[in-house]
């Protein structure tokens, strides 16, 4: 989930990224700065950068459940449990690079700041079909019942500067330049991160 709350002199803004100048690039959920349209994007392993574009512009203050997949063959990109556009990318692997996964960042000559709230964020290593897609969007991923979770981060928290990872796999991230907010999506049930999961 994501809320733009201004603008940033980035080409585009980075929800969600594993990509960088510095460690590689390979796949980036983004928003364009002109046209404010999201993209979802990978990096083969020739070099070359694959992208497919939503067709909805998005408003300030509003939020967004955007979700992107790539199955080997098609790159897709959903807006609120809706596909909104699919082309066939077959025949290429994505770059396995040695880059960080940021949230609300990424780093490709000027870096990529998101300008707005994130709310819940998951890297899966399957591809989520449109249904998985639209049962998870106001529910609690029940981690235990998921295969191929990579990272499931809620900010839930509310202080500090760690973006806990849910998922198990102990994928915590180090939050900088960023401010916690009450402004938030409402999930059924609410986490408890007195649980195994939330520790």
């Amino acid at each position: 989930w994501a809320k733009l709350y201004g603008t940033s002199n980035s080409s585009s803004w980075s929800i969600i990224s594993k990509w960088s100048s510095q460690f590689g690039k390979s796949w980036n959920l983004s928003i364009s700065s002109s046209t404010l349209t999201p993209f979802f994007a990978f990096k083969n392993e020739q070099g070359d950068i694959k992208t497919v574009f939503a067709n909805t512009v998005l408003d300030q203050d509003t939020w967004y459940h955007i979700a992107g997949t790539w199955d080997g063959s098609n790159l897709k990109i959903y807006i609120n449990g809706v596909l909104e556009n699919s082309q066939d990318e077959s025949g290429s692997f994505i770059d396995q690079s040695t880059s960080y996964v940021y949230l609300g960042a990424g780093y490709q000559g000027a870096d990529l700041f998101f300008n707005g709230f994130i709310d819940e964020a998951t890297v899966w290593s399957r591809t989520l079909t449109q249904e998985e897609i639209l049962a998870n969007m106001y529910s609690m991923i029940i981690t235990e019942q998921e295969e191929n979770l990579v990272g499931y981060w809620r900010m839930e928290k509310g202080s500090g500067t760690t973006a806990l990872d849910l998922s198990g796999n102990s994928n915590h991230g180090i939050i900088y330049d960023a401010t916690w907010s009450a402004d938030r999506m409402q999930f059924v049930p609410a986490i408890s991160l007195s649980s195994p999961a939330g520790s």
